[in-house]
């Protein structure tokens, strides 16, 4: 089967579609789109004898999923997928609102934010970008990409919101500052979560870290870092 992808992103400079192969789920593969200046979209061709399961990857940083895809999977060890059994929707996904966006430090048990700040110090290592959508008519992919001061993605999440017929749903993903591998990229000044859902950008929300601490181990001594 020849499977003839479109994807349109406004922000895109390089665009590639990753994919499995086969049902090894370590047969992903990689190929390039090619930008076409009349229709300003992104087109790719793959032959695959059955359903095509697939991401887009924009800029070489976003791992996007597909607008138009006729469904999405979760694959084990791999994330949130995108699928199709024979070619892409003819139109967009329906999409949702976004009423409501914010940081937080911590979610109660009725899932409301706690915490509501723009500011996060040491006290408040784990951060929270929590989301309330309104008009949700179908499963949905919520991507948060969380970036440092100098726009590097330091985090990655995405999170599935199966359809069940409620229109209003709330999502949360977060990042624990001092768990992250490479402590270089803590950096104190204004961070952003950018928020996607099925692979189109709907929001941002920015916050700052002020006068972060961390503590870092060298030689088996524990050091703190001022950043």
């Amino acid at each position: 089967m020849i499977y003839h992808l479109e994807y349109q992103n406004d922000f895109a400079r390089s665009v590639n579609v990753l994919y499995f192969s086969s049902n090894d789920i370590d047969s992903l593969q990689k190929v390039s789109m090619s930008f076409n200046e009349n229709d300003k979209s992104w087109h790719a061709i793959i032959e695959k004898d059955d359903a095509l399961i697939y991401k887009f990857v924009v800029n070489d940083v976003y791992y996007l999923n597909d607008p138009r895809a006729e469904r999405y999977i979760q694959i084990n060890k791999k994330g949130i997928f995108s699928s199709i059994c024979a070619s892409q929707l003819k139109i967009t996904r329906f999409m949702p609102v976004i009423d409501y966006i914010c940081i937080c430090l911590g979610i109660d048990e009725f899932y409301n934010p706690i915490g509501i700040t723009d500011t996060i110090t040491s006290f408040d290592s784990n951060v929270i970008c929590f989301v309330q959508l309104s008009n949700v008519k179908d499963d949905l992919v919520i991507s948060m990409f969380w970036k440092n001061p100098e726009q590097i993605i330091v985090g990655a999440i995405d999170i599935f919101v199966q359809n069940d017929h409620r229109r209003k749903r709330r999502a949360f993903s977060g990042i624990d500052l001092k768990d992250l591998d490479d402590c270089n990229l803590i950096i104190n000044g204004k961070w952003s979560v950018e928020v996607f859902i099925n692979g189109v950008f709907m929001a941002s929300k920015n916050f700052i870290l002020d006068k972060f601490e961390m503590y870092v181990y060298r030689n088996n001594l524990l050091y703190k870092k001022i950043l």
